[in-house]
């Protein structure tokens, strides 16, 4: 997917747009593109943004897997994960709670810990609404020790506003 098909795409808005980014996503799984990976999901972040367009969250919703496996092929690209972060936190995840989506999230926050604050904040946010969303996935990352993440994450995070998305994961996860 191309800079001129994602334009047109997000030019669509509502369901339709998303749909066909999230489409040109599933592509860009197949053949990884970091870059395009990235503009892609710049594209649905902004479009999950518009208060006026609630039907793009529903179709994000709908395409978890997608999103999983964006997660699964792009785990090493920081910039891809901390977008995809931000566009999981928007989002209902009941449907992402696998165990291998729970551990992807978990290796994401670990394996960019240094330098990516931004991403460990949103990873905390993902965790927090992840367990709050889904009974499967609270279970697995208590079972696959999101304490222990979380307890890292409070140390690698400086902003002290933003410590309280350590807090609020704990909180959920302990609930």
């Amino acid at each position: 997917m191309d800079d001129d098909a994602i334009e047109a795409a997000e030019a669509l808005a509502g369901s339709t747009g998303a749909a066909a980014l999230l489409d040109g996503l599933e592509a860009i799984i197949k053949e990884p593109d970091e870059e395009q990976a990235e503009a892609v999901l710049d594209a649905l972040l902004r479009m999950s943004s518009d208060i006026k367009s609630p039907e793009v969250l529903t179709t994000l919703a709908s395409r978890l897997t997608t999103l999983g496996g964006c997660l699964s092929t792009f785990m090493d690209a920081a910039v891809v994960v901390e977008v995809l972060f931000a566009v999981l936190n928007k989002l209902d995840l009941k449907g992402f709670g696998t165990r291998d989506n729970a551990e992807n999230v978990l290796k994401a926050m670990d394996s960019h810990s240094d330098g990516e604050e931004t991403l460990v904040e949103y990873g905390c946010l993902v965790i927090a609404k992840l367990a709050a969303t889904s009974e499967e996935g609270k279970g697995h990352l208590i079972e696959l020790d999101a304490g222990g993440m979380l307890d890292r994450a409070e140390g690698i995070i400086t902003n002290e506003r933003n410590k309280k998305y350590v807090t609020e994961a704990r909180k959920v996860l302990s609930t």
